[in-house]
Parts: structure tokens; sequence; C-alpha cells
């Protein structure tokens, strides 16, 4: 494209119009127009219309010309299509095939230079893509075609292009009809067949002119014949054709878009008939288009149409309202717009879907289908099934670059044809991540792993493939909408190892003296690296025979030091008690000798306990004591020692369970181990098991397993007075910890104390228990001393225990009450002050809401109020911001005690705290609770109460506990709420400010999250707890 139009008027034998362009500090000749001598009276440029020149004849006609720039490229979605573009120059033609090479203007990959001035380009369609035919200003038809019998080969640093030759050449003046106005808007349509427009001055209309031509074997001459003639009653502005489809797509002037119908018959008439998608309405473009196209967009054939004005329209409706060119490619349509971006549409997509889909703000920078480039760029070309885009930028330079879009595209297509090697050489190049090859379709890649191998050739690539592999499904990630199938999940726990276990599978069967490097590699790759398995392979390579060309273990073990840490290296060599391996591996290290040789030299015998030492030195402590407990008895005190600092018991009772002596020393180590980490249990159950029971019996009254405790007392055979101590020692036990039942159980079985047995249950409120002992050891007298008192006192403390939980109960509720109105008023607020209202509903003071100074001069008040309610928000947004960051902050720095402390101080029942609800919510549920738990002890109390005649007492405690469960019950429903969804409400009547504070305000006070089990109703069962004879 050239950015630079002049004029220039020759005068010979005939008047001729040239025009010049300039571009990379050159001058073209772009277009020369031949009129009578006598014929031309003036010229002008146009003062407002671009690129439209006037002319005025003698004869007393007005004629003008409009130009418009175009692009000469081959078309056809085919391999053999070189993506070549013509340029032309005066008499020269500059051609330069861009799938090859990249040649800038004013220089060319081949020049074709003509006897006079170049007019129009034509490229054939498919399958010869890079033939052409030039119209000269002298009105000659010249054929130009490709020798095709050259391939395409490399030879050092330049691509052999096969150059095209002069084939034949004709003049079109015999032709076609009188007319002062050449043949425009020149197409090769066919193999045999050319289109063009000629206006025709007698009629005073265009008319398309359907050509056919044949060379002439004899000579370089071409029979040319008018084939079809359709005349239009409108003038043309453009014409193309589709090398896919072969339709050809006529535009007026008007902007109505028609489709050329050829004649099937050499007698019948060619015509015109309006473009009707399968909506039915007419295809007229809003703008006339000088650039119009035709693609195939989601099984639709559509009008591609781009207008002076930056307008890009699909079958008439707008897409793109900056538009600068646009380029078909085999799966997208690409535009550059003045917004310095490229765009990329698939072409599967749907027209209906076309506008949101160029539109949608979604797609960021980070989007395949968008991409930033030089302010000005034009489109050149695009390689067919490539993934090359040639652009031009405004001074004339050309610029390639290769879209993310079109590289996954041709990836992929190159991977459903299992091309796996072009696919992984433009991965390579434009950096791709490689887990592609194996995510775009898991079990092709794997039913395919020998054509792979065989594609990737060297050890190189398939070694780089390796090091890309990770657990992550890149087409889920990193290119989403690029598998094979979207529904489909592939598995990615697992992935990394099922592919290496795959490829190492079918490269050791091919050849695993060549491919060496790569089955270490996998080995390596693994989720657990299988070091040792790598290492062996290469102790078997250095047994065995060196051929030459086989890749030696020195090489082997240097690529292993390479994507390996050699100290982790050099610990699993000695790890596999091989001196010779860790030799090998610490030659390649950075150790001093001085470090390893003597360790090594300590080890030449190799017998168990140098594998102990190994296993010690490398912190194996587990597989140290199996080789350890092989040592013999003499060395079971260091045994003993390792077992007490690693803490290996459960092992070594294990391994030692065959000698008996050592599993009781052992076991006691093991006890005094397990009662300084206080799980007395636990050390009770091994002592015991071991025979240590003196120990034992100790253990189990410390952790006051009483049962078990008397089990080893009577074992043992203690005397009656030990037995007794240890009853009283166990029963104060048992009574710290509010086990009084079990209490009273030791202190009559074992003590043989029931008094101290009743005074144990009364204490617990074990009332029917207690009475049952008195009748059994025929104690009546301690119901007066002891079971009236601890009636009474029962009584009362439950009662007083239940007025409280009501009282709190109900200061809770009214407290939640005020809390949730607050809440309801601060989103009216917030609601009134994105309407406006500011001064009716926000409760701020007048001289906050309205101003009588502005920063804008003349602002209305209702923008000024509206202004300052805005800032009033943002100010509020931004300073709980603030609070919420300083908050997450102060989190971050705290240990993890800390922590937990702040996460309990978070739902306390403060006035104003931003949980309050939540924990009102919590106190509240724990009252009821409370409530609902007390009903089975005020039943046994009230039974007990009213035995012996304590109906009063009886009659009041069930009353109160039934009528604070009533009142709890009556407004559970206003308490515990059904759970809503948090959201923030948005419109047209909210400002940006309103809705930003609005969602700070829903993050500091939003509802409890009535999953919480703290925030739920907690659930009850029913019981049947009153007693019916005090219901009157």
């Amino acid at each position: 494209v050239v950015s630079v139009v002049s004029c220039r008027l020759c005068l010979t034998m005939h008047f001729s119009v040239q025009m010049w362009s300039v571009g990379n500090y050159h001058w073209y000749l772009k277009q020369e127009i031949r009129l009578p001598h006598e014929g031309l009276l003036g010229m002008m440029w146009d003062p407002e219309r671009l690129y439209r020149i006037h002319f005025l004849t003698s004869d007393g006609h007005y004629i003008w010309v409009d130009f418009c720039w175009t692009v000469d490229q081959s078309k056809g979605h085919c391999e053999e299509n070189s993506a070549t573009v013509g340029v032309i120059d005066g008499a020269k033609v500059l051609l330069t095939p861009f799938k090859y090479q990249i040649v800038p203007p004013p220089m060319a990959a081949q020049t074709l230079t003509l006897p006079c001035s170049v007019n129009q380009i034509a490229f054939c369609p498919s399958p010869c893509c890079d033939n052409m035919l030039v119209l000269t200003s002298d009105n000659t038809i010249t054929l130009f075609k490709q020798n095709k019998s050259q391939h395409n080969d490399m030879v050092g640093f330049r691509t052999i292009w096969p150059p095209l030759s002069l084939v034949a050449s004709t003049s079109l003046d015999a032709c076609l009809p009188p007319s002062r106005y050449m043949l425009r808007r020149l197409i090769w349509w066919r193999m045999d067949t050319l289109l063009g427009v000629v206006w025709q001055l007698e009629s005073g209309s265009d008319c398309i002119m359907e050509l056919s031509f044949q060379v002439v074997e004899s000579s370089e001459t071409m029979a040319v014949e008018i084939r079809h003639q359709c005349h239009v009653e409108m003038p043309i502005l453009q014409l193309d054709t589709n090398a896919d489809t072969s339709t050809v797509v006529v535009e007026f002037v008007d902007g109505s878009i028609m489709k050329y119908n050829s004649a099937r018959r050499f007698d019948d008439v060619p015509f015109v008939l309006p473009w009707q998608p399968i909506d039915g309405q007419a295809v007229v473009l809003p703008l006339p288009c000088p650039r119009i196209e035709t693609a195939v967009l989601g099984g639709e054939e559509v009008v591609l149409g781009l207008s002076d004005w930056a307008r890009f329209y699909v079958n008439g409706k707008e897409v793109v309202r900056d538009c600068t060119s646009f380029a078909v490619h085999d799966e997208f349509i690409l535009l550059t717009t003045h917004s310095r971006t490229c765009r990329f549409i698939p072409l599967s997509c749907s027209l209906e879907n076309l506008t949101s889909l160029v539109t949608d703000d979604m797609n960021g920078v980070l989007s395949e289908s968008i991409r930033q480039v030089e302010r000005g760029s034009r489109i050149v070309t695009v390689v067919s099934g490539g993934n090359k885009v040639v652009l031009q930028m405004p001074r004339g330079n050309l610029e390639t670059i290769y879209p993310r879009a079109l590289l996954l595209s041709y990836v992929r297509r190159e991977m459903d044809r299992r091309h796996y090697g072009s696919a992984f050489g433009a991965m390579r190049k434009h950096r791709i991540n490689m887990n592609l090859l194996y995510d775009h379709n898991p079990n092709c890649f794997l039913e395919s792993l020998e054509s792979v191998i065989n594609q990737l050739e060297s050890v190189t690539n398939i070694n780089l493939f390796l090091s890309d592999l990770k657990d992550e499904d890149v087409t889920r990630t990193m290119y989403p909408g690029w598998s094979v199938d979207p529904s489909s999940q592939n598995a990615v726990v697992g992935k990394v190892d099922r592919v290496c276990d795959a490829l190492r599978k079918q490269l050791e069967a091919s050849d695993c003296y060549k491919f060496m490097l790569s089955i270490l590699m996998t080995h390596v790759k693994k989720t657990k690296p299988e070091l040792e398995e790598a290492l062996l392979k290469i102790r078997i390579l250095h047994d065995g025979q060196t051929e030459p060309g086989r890749l030696s273990p020195e090489d082997a073990l240097k690529f292993l030091t390479v994507i390996v840490d050699v100290n982790q290296l050099y610990d699993v060599a000695l790890g596999m008690y091989d001196l010779k391996l860790v030799l090998m591996v610490a030659e390649k290290s950075q150790k001093d000798p001085k470090e390893y040789l003597p360790f090594l030299n300590g080890l030449r015998k190799m017998g168990d306990y140098e594998k102990y030492q190994i296993d010690c030195h490398l912190k194996r402590y587990s597989r140290a004591l199996e080789h350890i407990t092989r040592c013999g008895d003499e060395m079971f005190e260091e045994c003993l020692q390792l077992i007490r600092t690693q803490a290996l018991y459960s092992a070594a009772l294990e391994l030692l369970k065959q000698d008996v002596v050592k599993c009781k020393r052992v076991a006691a180590a093991y006890g005094e181990y397990l009662v300084e980490s206080d799980r007395l249990e636990d050390a009770g159950l091994v002592l015991y098991r071991y025979g240590h029971l003196d120990a034992s019996l100790g253990v189990f009254e410390k952790s006051g397993c009483w049962r078990l405790a008397f089990a080893v007392a009577f074992q043992l055979k203690l005397p009656k007075s030990e037995i007794m101590r240890l009853a009283r020692s166990l029963s104060d036990f048992l009574k710290g910890r509010q086990k009084y039942g079990e209490a009273a159980q030791v202190l009559c079985g074992y003590a043989s104390d029931p008094e101290e047995a009743i005074v144990c249950l009364i204490a617990g409120s074990l009332w029917e228990d207690c009475l049952r002992l008195i009748h059994t050891y025929e104690r009546p007298d301690l119901i007066e001393t002891h079971l009236h008192p601890g009636l009474l006192e029962g009584f009362n403390s439950l009662e007083s225990s239940i007025n409280a939980w009501r009282d709190q109960f109900h200061r809770h509720r009214e407290r939640l009450m005020v809390v949730r109105e607050e809440k309801a008023q601060a989103k009216e607020r917030l609601r009134a002050l994105a309407d406006g209202d500011v001064r009716e509903q926000s409760g701020l003071p007048e001289s906050d809401l309205c101003s009588d100074t502005s920063s804008v001069t003349g602002q209305s008040l209702r923008s000024s109020s509206y202004s300052r309610s805005s800032a009033y928000v943002s100010t509020v947004g931004c300073r709980c911001l603030c609070l919420i960051w300083e908050e997450f902050e102060i989190l971050c720095r705290r240990s993890s005690k800390n922590r937990r402390k702040a996460e309990r101080k978070k739902h306390r029942l403060k006035e104003g705290s931003p949980h309050e609800e939540t924990a009102l919510l919590e106190a509240v549920g724990e009252l009821w609770s409370a409530a609902h738990r007390t009903r089975h002890d005020v039943s046994t109390l009230v039974r007990m109460l009213v035995l012996y005649g304590y109906d009063v007492e009886a009659s009041s405690l069930q009353r109160t506990l039934g009528s604070c469960l009533d009142q709890m019950d009556s407004h559970k429903e206003h308490i515990w709420l059904p759970q809503a969804t948090q959201s923030v409400e948005t419109g047209p009547w909210m400002t940006s400010n309103a809705i930003a504070a609005a969602v700070t305000y829903s993050i500091q006070t939003s509802a409890p999250n009535m999953t919480d089990i703290a925030c739920k109703m907690p659930d009850t069962e029913t019981l049947q707890w009153k007693l019916t004879l005090l219901e009157h």
C-alpha cells in the first residue's frame, strides 16, 4: 500500500494520464490512461472526494473516474498458493512469494518487464495460483506461467521459487467492441475465462465482459474472444470472485450487491441477481466499499466490505467501525483497526454472534483472538494454510507476524493429520507450550508414539518435549477452546507419569542406545524422579561393550548431572551401595576428593554395618534400622540409641519380635517415650503387652483407666490396703473429670465406702442411682442428711440457670432485631444516594449535601448534588477498603496462634462490630441448646422432688422450664431466617461509585453464612420430659 498519490500528463501520439505514487522513497507509476489526442480539454482532482479525477472532452462529455487501492495477490486456499503479491511499477511487475521469502519494496523476488506501462494484474485460480495475466496501457494482455517442474528447495539461505516466464500475449482491441475506455476490474475467473468491466459510451452503461482465451501453441499469441456480455443499468464499483466457490460478486456505486451468473450455453444471456442470504433480504452496503470479498462464514457465503470511512460490513451489517484492512484466511477473518489491534474472527462462528464476538470486552490483551500491532498497519497478505501475516507500515516497510490464533490453528490442523514433526517445529519456533502435543488429543498421541518418535527424529527434540511436561491440561488453561472435544476432561492427575512410561517403552523398543538420553529424561521427569533406575541404566551401559558411535556412559552421566542436582545424584548413587557408581558421579561433581574419599574408603567391605552407616549418612533411618538389627548383639546398644533418637519403636518391635529380651527393652523405652508424649493409655498398653506390669499399673493409674488398673493390680496380687489406696486415688481422678458415676462405682466396689459414693452421686445429680445405693446398703439416714439438701440445692441451681438463660435470650433477640433494622436502613441510604435523593434519605448534614461553591461554573443543582453524593460514596468506599486491606495485612503478619485468637474475637458481642449479627446468632443458638439439653435433668429432678413431697418446688421448676421453651419457640422464625442470596443491586440508576460503596458495605456487613453450623437453628430431639401429675 502506497501513501502518496500525484498526477502527470504526458503528450505523445495521444493524451496519457499517468498516476504516480511514492513509497519507501521510490516513485511508482501505477496507472496510465490513454485518451484521444483531440478529445481532452481539461482535467482536475476533486476537492472533496479522495482519489476522484474529472475529465472534460471536446465533444461535450464529462467523465469522472474513481481510483482505489487494492493488493494484487494470488488467491486460493491450497498448498500451491505461494501468497505471491504483484506490485505495479510502470512497465515492471514486482513479484514476491511471501510464503517463502519477505522482500520489502521497491525490491522484489522477481521483476517482469513489459513493453509499456502496466495497468492491471490478474492471478490464476486454483490450483495454478501463481500464474498471472498482465493488462498494459496499450490494451495488450500478457500471460505468465510458472515452471512447476522445478521444486522448492533450500540452497544455503535462499529459497528457490520457480520464476514466471512469458507464455503468450495478444491485443484486446480486435475482440472488444469500439470504446474509448479500457477494460477494468480484470479477473481471471476460470482456467480459460476472464471477466472485466467496460464502459460503453454508445449505451451509456457498464457491461460485464466474459472473455475466453486459449494459447496458440504454434506462436506466442493467444486467441481471445467474447463469450458473453451482460449490460447493467448502474455503474459498477467493484467486481470480485471467490477462488474456492467461483462465485462472482458485483458491487454497484449505490452499495447494492449482485451475483453474476454466466450463461450455460453460447446463445443464452448472462444475468445478475441480487445477493440474498438465508434470511431472504437483499444485501445492500450502507456505504460504497472499494474493497469487497466473499467468505464462507458459519456455513453461509457472505459478502465482506470495507468502506473508505473504515466501516467493515458483513452482508450489509456493520461489524467494526474502525477497520483499516482485512483479509480472509482458511479459518479466520483478519481485521486491523485504528486502535492498533489485529483481530481474528473464526469462520466457524455464525453471523448472529459476529458483532458480539468482535466487540466483546472480555477479549483482553491476553486473548488469542486479538493482538497488538503498530498504529497504521495494514494487511498485505496472509499465507494460506500457514501462520504468517505480512503487514505494511505507514512508512512503507513490511513486517511479518505470527499471530497466536493462526499458529494454534496450524498446529491443531497438523496434529489432526498426525504430522507431529511440523507441529513440533512451529511450537518450538514460536514458543508454544509442548504439552499441547499431548493435550490436544491424548488417545491419538499415545497411539501414534512410534510416528511421533520418527518425526521428531533427534533426541534433543524429544527431550524438549519432555522438559515441558506438567500435570496440567493446557487446552483448558493456556489455550482454551483448542481441544478436540471441549466436553471431555483430560485426566490431569498422573499425566506426566503416563506419558513418560509410554514414551520410554516405545523408545526402548525402537533403539535403547540411540535414545538413551531421552530414556534417562523419562525417568527424571516423573512426579517422583526415578533416579535409581536412571543410574542403573548408566551402570548397565558402563558394564556393556562400547561400540563406535554409541553413547558412552560418561556422556550419559554428564547429561544426567545437568538435569539433576549432582549432590542429589551422589546421594542416590550412595544409597544404591555401589561404590563404583558413586565414584563416577563424584568425579562429575564439584566435590573435593578430600570430602568423600575418606568416607568411601571406610565402606570397602560393604556389609550390613557399612550399609547402616550409609543410610544414617543419607538420613534413611528406617533402612538403617533394618541393617543394624542384623549386626548381632554387640551392636544392640547402638541400635537402641538409633531407635530412641529417631522414635523407630514400632518398626523395631516388628523387626525384633523373635527376640523377647530385646523386645522388652525396646518396649520399656517405648513406654517412656509415650509417657513423655502424654500418651498414657498407649504407654500402659505397650508396657502391659511386653510384661512390664508394675510400670503399666502406674501408667493406668495416672491415665484414669481404672478397669485396666484394677485388672493389673489383682494380677500382681497387691494387698487390700494398696487396693483401697488405688481406689481412693482413681475416684479422686474421676471426680475431677466429672465422672461421678464411675467414681461411685470405684468407691463402692473397691474402697467399701458407700457413703462417699452416695455423696459423689449427689454431686453429679444422679438422683436415682443415689436412691438405689441408699437402700442397697441400708442407709436411710442419708436421705435426710444428704439427699433432701441435695435435691433443694439442685432445684435452686436449675431454676436460677433457666431464668438467666431466658433473660439473656430476650436481650440478644432484641439486639438482633435492632442490628437487622440498621442494616436495612443502611441499604436504603445507599439506594437513595444512587437515585440522587441525597438531601432526603442519606441522613447527611445539610452542609455536606449542598454547597454553594462548585468547581465548574454554571453547573446545575442536580448535577452538583449528584457529583457530591458520588464523591461521598467514593470516600466511604475507599475508607472501608483501606480498613479491610489493613486488617488483611495485619492478619497475614500474625502467627497461627494469634490468628486463632483473632478468629475467636471475630464473633464477639460488642455493639457495632462488623460481625455482630453472627455473634448474636451464635449466642442465641447456645442458649437454645442449653435450655433443651436441661429437659432430661429437670425431668429426673422433678420426679425425685415429687417422690419426697416437694410438689411446690417440682411444679415451679417444670413451669419455669416450660415457659422458657415456649418463649424461645415463639421467636425462632424471626431469629433464624431463610438464607437469601447476597447480591449488590445494579442498574441505570446506580453510579460506579455507588456500586463500589455497596460492594464494600456488603463485604463488611454481609449477612452471616447460614451454611455455617453456628448460624443454623440447632437441632433438637423430641422428649417427653414433663410429669403429668403436676399438670393442673
